[in-house]
């Protein structure tokens, strides 16, 4: 995977298209880097890095990582932060898809994060971040801090990111929350934990309350959204364990938020009408109970319109999070109608419990750079039944891959960079002055390690010594059909009665297994060939010079398993 200067020259084309069309101010674009503008970069702001010569913040002539900006508007405070986890240094795809914070960047990420903290007594702030990766595809830093710890810190409202995008799966969202289970450092398995304890119970909601360590991460979809509810909020996707309070407290008289439906509307033509409506699922099916049009509020000054409706919200307290839907509708002035989704709402706080998919809960769920660096990991090793040659030779190559480079590779645009890939990242010289860089591209280099491992290594050796299994219960097999020798065969094979017949037919349907298992190793060989033919073709390669050890090596091991146990 390599960048094309053509496509980021159209890119700042369209760009200046967007900014002089819109008439807005040109500094309020933030272009945030992802991996893919980081491609084959072998130094910060060298020849191919194109990010630094064609992006809105190189125009801006803005320098450093993080950038903030702060709203402060009729008593309430909000904070957004941005921030870039990309790696200085570049390395070409697949080993280039994890973000990397420095401690210089959590460090910065916090300060930023601590504005208005002294000010919290009196009003407290809302507080938005909003980054490339995931916190699953975010590594830790050298001293073992990671950004979750700095969110939960400042308990965020939200985290936004993208990288995974929607074709992952649409529930791409996860509740984090300061957990001490062992297990949490390494997975969550539902979006949101089972219940959001609150302590509004024994709360004087007179004073001031301090928020929990949690925070909302949300992927953002590629679908553009024109209508945005605001209140009441999505009940499986955006309540907190202090909506509960929110709750108690609005019930004592503290707060008038709940007496409207709020919702901003974002739309190219003029909006005629916007209406809502609330239903009922207790029944079974949605039964509509609320049917009613929505005002514009003229003093909004937002680029979107702010619409609200006044509701008894008493009638919609229950026990289930799901039990009421609501669905806002507008209509332009051409007759055309946009809707928002259709969602639950939970008056009293509570929150909905959505499972993931499994394609959700491995790109989410999974925290990818504890997993991957556990200390520790062995890989299963089979026994090979007394095949001593294919036993050491696995021995040597298992330990080849612990301590000896993988293969090596241009891992840049510019020729003449040549790299060792391990299994804790590549090896490489880079600049006239050959500064030697150890380990870039950790954990990344894991989207080439894992499948080896998981998918051609560990398969091979089971099969190995399945084979080497298959043999000696063949052999035991042969001895237990009777006691006859060798030499009770005649020249050709044959037997003599029909007995001894059947006999060989059961010993070739056994032989059935070895087949089998002979037809799963040219299906790990072919998938251990796309591999190399790719990587190849990634790191302009040489099998025989560059990569003989990682080529070769299982399609010789499984064929001399395969000549042991004939």
């Amino acid at each position: 995977m390599k960048q094309n200067e053509v496509e980021w020259l159209e890119y700042q084309k369209v760009m200046i298209d967007v900014i002089e069309r819109s008439g807005l101010d040109e500094k309020i674009f933030y272009d945030l880097r992802g991996n893919h503008d980081n491609f084959g970069v072998p130094e910060f702001g060298g020849e191919y890095d194109f990010y630094q010569k064609y992006s809105v913040n190189a125009r801006l002539g803005r320098r450093g990582n993080v950038h903030s900006v702060t709203l402060h508007k009729n008593g309430r405070k909000h904070l957004f932060v941005g921030f870039d986890s990309t790696t200085e240094v570049g390395l070409r795809g697949p080993t280039n898809l994890f973000g990397h914070p420095t401690d210089q960047l959590l460090k910065a990420v916090d300060s930023e994060l601590s504005q208005w903290d002294s000010d919290f007594t009196e009003s407290p702030v809302t507080k938005i971040a909003f980054g490339h990766f995931p916190l699953s595809f975010s590594s830790v830093s050298d001293s073992g801090r990671s950004l979750k710890d700095f969110f939960l810190k400042h308990s965020l409202a939200a985290y936004l990111c993208g990288h995974l995008h929607a074709r992952f799966g649409e529930n791409l969202k996860r509740h984090h929350y300061s957990d001490r289970h062992f297990l949490g450092n390494y997975y969550q398995l539902n979006i949101c934990r089972d219940s959001l304890v609150s302590d509004a119970d024994g709360q004087n909601c007179s004073m001031v309350y301090k928020p929990a360590e949690e925070f909302w991460e949300w992927e953002m979809e590629s679908t553009k959204t024109i209508i945005l509810p605001t209140f009441p909020v999505d009940s499986r996707f955006m309540q907190r364990s202090s909506s509960y309070r929110d709750y108690i407290c609005h019930s004592l008289g503290t707060s008038s938020s709940y007496e409207m439906i709020r919702a901003l509307v974002f739309s190219a033509t003029r909006i005629r009408s916007v209406s809502l409506k609330i239903y009922d699922s207790n029944p079974g099916k949605l039964y509509l109970v609320l049917d009613s049009e929505m005002k514009k509020e003229y003093y909004n000054e937002t680029r979107g319109d702010l619409y609200t409706a006044q509701w008894n919200w008493k009638a919609f307290t229950d026990p289930s999070p799901v039990r009421y839907w609501i669905q806002i509708e507008a209509v332009d002035v051409t007759g055309s109608s946009s809707f928002s989704e259709l969602r639950p709402f939970s008056i009293n706080g509570l929150t909905a419990k959505v499972d993931w998919k499994w394609k959700e809960f491995i790109f989410m769920g999974c925290q990818w750079v504890k997993l991957f660096l556990l200390d520790g990991l062995i890989w299963v090793l089979a026994e090979l039944c007394r095949k001593k040659i294919i036993w050491s030779a696995t021995l040597l190559y298992l330990l080849h891959l612990t301590f000896f480079p993988w293969f090596s590779g241009h891992i840049f645009t510019a020729p003449g960079h040549l790299g060792y890939m391990t299994h804790r990242g590549w090896d490489i010289r880079i600049s006239k002055e050959s500064i030697k860089k150890a380990y870039i591209g950790s954990p990344d280099v894991m989207v080439i390690v894992l499948p080896h491992l998981c998918f051609v290594i560990l398969p091979s050796i089971l099969l190995m010594a399945t084979l080497a299994a298959e043999k000696s219960a063949y052999h035991v097999y042969c001895l237990s059909l009777s006691g006859k020798k060798l030499d009770d065969y005649d020249e050709t094979g044959e037997h003599g009665d029909g007995t001894s017949t059947n006999r060989r037919r059961n010993i070739w349907e056994r032989r059935i297994i070895r087949k089998f298992l002979l037809l799963l190793c040219l299906a790990i060989l072919w998938r251990h060939w796309k591999s190399c033919r790719s990587l190849v073709k990634a790191y302009d390669m040489n099998p025989l010079v560059h990569s003989f050890t990682y080529c070769f090596t299982i399609p010789l091991l499984l064929a001399g398993a395969a000549y042991k146990t004939s």
